[in-house]
């Protein structure tokens, strides 16, 4: 908290300058939303934690972070271009002092997809394709020549089946997209 200066002279006078100098306490990271985002960057971000300043930066795992607002429990950045994996979240105030939180945010990259099979089926659909690649999440979504396809089951992150819907004869694009918009 605050505290008074007090200058004394030599000669014993001296001088106090009320509430001059405040001792405060170093910020702290107690979370981050959304714990995970694209390697290209542009995720929009909330830091809750305590303590932060005008001027407060944040570090993740090396890239800044921009703040666009902040309050003293909450900051607000959007994520630059950081290659894929786990970083910690380092906020820096003015006066130096800093707080952290290990392994807080998880750059992703966009998933991949290497095979589909079978690679044909009826006009009708209802056949059961099996997708390989990596980086498949909970929640993916599968569009064989821009419709849906059903039953979307993820086996695991290199692998993952679905019902493929009806579609007129023709070769099409099959397209995977994670739930934080990467495809």
């Amino acid at each position: 908290g605050a505290t008074d200066v007090v200058i004394t002279n030599s000669d014993a006078q001296s001088a106090t300058l009320v509430n001059g100098y405040r001792y405060q306490a170093a910020p702290t990271v107690a979370s981050v939303s959304p714990t995970a985002g694209d390697i290209a960057g542009g995720t929009s971000i909330v830091i809750t934690g305590t303590g932060f300043l005008t001027g407060v930066l944040v570090d993740m795992g090396g890239s800044n972070c921009p703040v666009d607002s902040f309050t003293s429990t909450q900051i607000f950045c959007t994520t630059t271009a950081h290659a894929a994996g786990t970083v910690s979240i380092q906020v820096t105030n003015t006066d130096t002092q800093t707080g952290s939180l290990s392994s807080a945010y998880s750059y992703r990259a966009p998933p991949t997809l290497t095979t589909v099979a079978p690679t044909a089926g009826a006009l009708a659909g209802g056949n059961t394709l099996t997708l390989t690649g990596t980086g498949f999440l909970a929640g993916i979504t599968v569009e064989v020549g821009g419709s849906p396809c059903t039953t979307v089951n993820v086996i695991s992150p290199t692998q993952l089946t679905c019902v493929a819907p009806a579609h007129a004869a023709g070769t099409v694009s099959t397209v995977v997209t994670n739930t934080d918009g990467q495809t």
